[in-house]
């Protein structure tokens, strides 16, 4: 059974580069039981973390202490700083337009969207994830973040190494993507997963976002 989700708007604020924050904006993953079945994307998320915390050393996602299971929406560098006399601090101003922005966009009705994962796990470079299967619900929340909040992106947006790897003309869309919206992963691009793990140490060279 797959789980309905309720849309929440979640900020995981990790500083970045001077006078930028990487906010990832996610939809939470969420069952109707608390029992594990084979086909709830809640369930294999935990069961694929616990899996490799228990076989590498060098796992840094923790889905029981310290991490949500979640497929994000948008993610990207945001100018919400301010630099005083070379020190990088949070514009409080900023944030709270900001903030002011996905209240207003948790206060519309969204839809809530029923998520099924693929039957394989992918690993790409530091990365083991669950394929979201695409659908018209997820897309358009998606949409909707990117829309409100896409003006406050750092410009310009940094490129990620994994990107260079890429085909075209695949590598093409993703750079347009980056150039315009400050990340790869959204509108036609937007490639929904559940990251179950991420460790470093056991980069295949070929990444992805997040």
């Amino acid at each position: 059974m797959s789980p309905f989700l309720t849309i929440v708007l979640v900020l995981v604020v990790v500083p970045g580069s001077v006078r930028a924050i990487l906010l990832d904006v996610h939809l939470p993953l969420k069952s109707s039981t608390n029992e594990w079945q084979q086909e709830c994307p809640l369930s294999q998320a935990l069961e694929s973390n616990l899996a490799l915390r228990q076989n590498f050393d060098g796992e840094q996602i923790d889905f029981f202490s310290k991490h949500v299971p979640h497929v994000t929406l948008y993610q990207t560098d945001f100018f919400l700083e301010r630099t005083i006399n070379g020190t990088a601090s949070i514009d409080e101003a900023k944030m709270r337009l900001f903030l002011d922005t996905l209240h207003n966009i948790s206060m519309v009705a969204l839809p809530q969207c029923e998520v099924t994962i693929s039957h394989s796990p992918n690993v790409n470079g530091p990365y083991a994830m669950w394929p979201v299967h695409l659908t018209e619900c997820l897309q358009i929340v998606s949409d909707e973040i990117v829309d409100a909040t896409y003006k406050f992106i750092k410009r310009p947006p940094t490129i990620p190494d994994w990107i260079w790897s890429l085909p075209e003309p695949q590598r093409s869309r993703k750079l347009n993507m980056i150039k315009r919206y400050g990340s790869p992963n959204v509108y036609e691009e937007f490639e929904p997963h559940i990251t179950a793990g991420y460790d470093v140490s056991n980069d295949t060279g070929i990444g992805r976002s997040r």
